[in-house]
């Protein structure tokens, strides 16, 4: 499907509601669905530059995200749209989509995204963190992957964050294949709330806060800014700094 400088109105019938987009520029449209757990679900991927559209909840969903990644709409609400980051050429993984799974540019910057799980028997929440390969084995990502930061959304009850690893920190740490790491194919994070009692954990929380934020009305979005290492202007900062730790999943 492709559209210039015209607009129409499509029935999503996985939730019964109308989808508006006004498009400006050549657009093109696919999507693809498939049922997960009994539930429509639908990868919808757009090809465009200039774009600007509108629908009836917000601009991640005309992006290509659909409502079950409640996570990244709250997120997009609550700090994204303040500090006018956009979200683009926006891929679900339908695989992972029970982790929220997805990758995006925000701002030019290329993002991997999930939303951690909690785990009754230990403290803080897991998260996956591989990929596919040609052979068609998960294993995890490598230093030669295109991508900036690992992003992770973390929620327990009314309490809500999120995490932005930049991928020179998860080389670091190990946590990315290397010459000199294996890899992880997940791992563990522990949000400023969670009270860790291992010595290891707490070492590990330690170094993961100093690039942790919560989402609340008394969030520091100069901070946001800096973890994303993006000035409202475009223009990058100074990368933040933590303790180096590594911690077995």
């Amino acid at each position: 499907m492709a559209a210039k400088n015209n607009m129409y109105i499509r029935h999503d019938t996985s939730n019964h509601r109308d989808i508006k987009y006004v498009l400006t520029e050549t657009t093109e449209i696919s999507e693809k669905r498939c049922f997960i757990l009994g539930f429509l679900c639908v990868r919808r991927e757009i090809k465009t530059t200039g774009q600007k559209a509108y629908n009836q909840k917000n601009k991640i969903q005309m992006a290509g995200i659909d409502a079950f990644n409640q996570h990244l709409l709250d997120v997009n609400n609550a700090i994204y749209d303040k500090l006018s980051f956009d979200i683009s050429h926006l891929n679900s993984e339908l695989e992972g989509s029970a982790y929220d799974a997805c990758q995006f540019e925000l701002n030019g910057k290329k993002i991997i995204s999930r939303s951690s799980k909690i785990t009754p028997k230990k403290a803080g929440q897991f998260v996956t963190f591989w990929k596919r390969n040609q052979n068609g084995f998960t294993e995890p990502f490598s230093e030669n992957d295109q991508f900036d930061f690992y992003v992770i959304n973390v929620k327990a009850g009314e309490r809500f964050g999120q995490f932005v690893f930049p991928k020179s920190e998860l080389i670091k740490k190990g946590y990315i294949i290397s010459k000199s790491k294996a890899g992880k194919r997940g791992f563990r994070v522990y949000p400023i709330w969670d009270e860790v009692q291992n010595s290891q954990a707490k070492r590990t929380q330690q170094w993961q806060l100093g690039y942790f934020y919560e989402i609340n009305k008394t969030t520091d979005l100069d901070k946001v800014s800096k973890l994303y290492q993006i000035k409202q202007s475009g223009c990058l900062e100074i990368e933040v700094s933590a303790a180096a730790d590594s911690e077995p999943v």
